[in-house]
């Protein structure tokens, strides 16, 4: 198939909307929960519903995936986002008390994004050449965080300023923005479906069998299980704990550290896209090791220091590790997984990535009570470490196997 270069910027524009607008609603909705509610157990309970979410529409992704195109799919997922967003504004403003109100929001958002992220990288290989494949994921990684870091550095501010439903319509413009480009993408084909799928359960399956069954993703899964020990602990309700607890700062100081981490996250996929052609199947799993560690030695650092400076710092330098392992690990999946299972794959990934954030979330919940919020910060360091080890032991033992980009069938979209 020939790859759609010129349609990429389109991909890469409504992924980019669609993070910002994401973000900002996030920001928003974490500090609206803990000033009406005054809790923040009820604050940390917004990303625990979020992921709850995520895991349960990984039970109807693969039907859907089976039924739509890709693109079409990516487009009703935009509207629905911008739907919910308005919806969620109008409740607001009409005075809706009840906690169950923007939970049901949250619910139903985070169902509809479960299943974004998958279609989106499922996409690249489609539109991208599968020697640039690295150098497209990074521009992609590094496009989103230019968006994002919009958000996270004025969203904090912002919401201590104005009223949250004018913050939430300007939400749903976002997803609205990245629904007008999505129908600029083409449809070429719908996608083909799986001979031994025969039914939706089956489809469900077909995911996790390929995740468990080919080495490479089995490789990448186990790493996220061990460091996934850790995974919440820069979740909104503990950063911003971390923030005034550990640092003694206020709200918008936890959106310049949010901030920080983003401009961090840019100037890594710069690297990390400049660098791109030399990321082979060889030198991926050692990027993604690397990555790993990295981000443990950064996180430690992160949970020792008092110093809001240093941590403004050690949270910046953070981005690059971080996106050498998502980028890393996403062409990873790319280059050694068919294209007509990647979309099942990345979705059974993702499901299996928010459970165990779910998880997560309690369990440093649980320890930032009993030991204090500084000490989720060396669990999760520690499990990144370890996770790191694993990986280089994983990726040694199965070299032999992995694939060549040419490897990866072509289909289409």
């Amino acid at each position: 198939m020939r790859k759609r270069t010129r349609e990429f910027p389109l991909l890469l524009f409504t992924h980019t909307v669609g993070h910002l607008g994401d973000i900002l609603y996030i920001s928003l909705m974490v500090i609206y929960l803990k000033r009406t509610t005054g809790s923040t157990l009820i604050a940390a309970l917004f990303p625990f519903v979020r992921v709850l979410a995520m895991f349960g529409s990984s039970f109807v992704s693969p039907f859907l995936l089976e039924k739509l195109p890709l693109v079409r799919l990516l487009t009703l997922t935009r509207a629905g986002e911008t739907a919910l967003m308005l919806g969620l504004a109008a409740a607001i403003g009409l005075g809706a008390e009840a906690l169950w109100v923007p939970f049901a929001f949250v619910l139903l958002v985070s169902f509809l994004q479960g299943w974004a992220d998958p279609v989106v990288y499922s996409l690249v290989p489609r539109f991208a050449p599968a020697d640039r494949l690295a150098r497209a994921n990074a521009t992609l990684g590094t496009a989103r965080e230019v968006g994002v870091i919009a958000a996270w550095g004025v969203g904090a501010t912002l919401a201590a300023l104005f009223d949250p439903v004018w913050l939430l319509a300007g939400c749903a413009l976002l997803f609205a923005a990245g629904f007008a480009a999505s129908l600029r993408l083409p449809t070429v084909e719908a996608p083909t479906p799986d001979p031994a799928a025969g039914s939706r359960w089956a489809s469900i399956r077909a995911g996790w069998q390929e995740l468990l069954r080919n080495p490479v993703a089995r490789a990448v899964a186990a790493m996220d299980l061990v460091e996934g020990i850790g995974i919440s602990i820069f979740a909104g309700a503990f950063t911003l704990t971390f923030v005034e607890q550990r640092l003694g700062q206020e709200e918008p100081f936890w959106g310049f550290l949010n901030a920080a981490y983003f401009v961090g996250m840019i100037a890594g996929g710069a690297i990390v896209s400049r660098l791109g052609d030399r990321l082979t199947r060889r030198t991926l799993p050692v990027a993604l090791a690397l990555g790993s560690l990295g981000y443990g030695i950064g996180t430690l650092a992160y949970g020792a220091t008092t110093s809001p400076l240093a941590a403004l710092l050690i949270v910046a330098g953070l981005g690059l590790p971080c996106m050498a392992r998502e980028t890393a690990q996403r062409t990873l999946l790319q280059l050694n997984v068919p294209e007509r299972k990647l979309p099942n794959v990345l979705v059974a990934h993702g499901a299996m990535n928010a459970l165990v954030f779910a998880v997560s979330l309690l369990l440093m919940g649980a320890m930032a009570d009993a030991f204090g919020i500084a000490s989720i910060y060396y669990i999760g360091g520690g499990a990144a470490i370890a996770g790191a080890a694993l990986g280089l032991m994983l990726f040694a033992r199965r070299r032999p196997a992995a694939k060549v980009a040419g490897d990866a069938p072509s289909e289409g979209v």
